[in-house]
């Protein structure tokens, strides 16, 4: 993975914590916030690097990293051709 890519995922993974709280500090009864979620997000992006220098694909090392609404931020983000299912 190159150094553009690596920052980019990490600005993403930025910007998708700060979204992540600005929602429950407008809301704290809706919607939670995991104060530890940015260590675990910038985890799976060194692991997505790791990947990637063992030979696998970007979008494959995507999808096995993340799931959920951080998958679907990622490749929209990112425009990977990912296919993520509603339960990802």
């Amino acid at each position: 993975m190159d150094e553009k890519t690596h920052q980019k995922m990490v600005s993403l993974a930025v910007d998708f914590d700060r979204k992540q709280q600005s929602r429950h500090d407008k809301n704290p009864k809706r919607y939670r916030y995991n104060i530890y979620a940015m260590p675990q997000y910038l985890c799976a992006i060194n692991r997505v690097k790791e990947e990637m220098g063992e030979g696998i694909s970007l979008e494959s090392a995507i999808k096995h990293n993340f799931c959920g609404k951080l998958l679907r931020y990622f490749v929209k983000k990112m425009g990977l051709n990912v296919e993520v299912n509603s339960r990802e």
